[in-house]
């Protein structure tokens, strides 16, 4: 750990986020709790969770984007 390292801890465990890479890890976690939204959503529609999540599906990532310019 250096300073100006971010350590974020919870019941699971601590994580520590070198200062560097932080704003990358926060879009990348962004996007993350975004596409969990969009597939919490889509199995509440009856989509199977198989190939949602993770999204080994291309038109799921196609869905996706277009799902996010509805919500904007």
């Amino acid at each position: 750990m250096f300073p100006g390292d971010i350590v974020i801890g919870d019941d699971d465990g601590v994580m520590i986020i070198p200062a560097n890479i932080v704003d990358e890890v926060v879009e990348e976690c962004t996007i993350m709790t975004i596409f969990e939204d969009f597939a919490l959503e889509k199995v509440t529609e009856g989509h199977a969770i198989i190939g949602l999540y993770p999204p080994t599906d291309e038109k799921i990532l196609v869905e996706f984007e277009i799902w996010k310019k509805n919500r904007n």
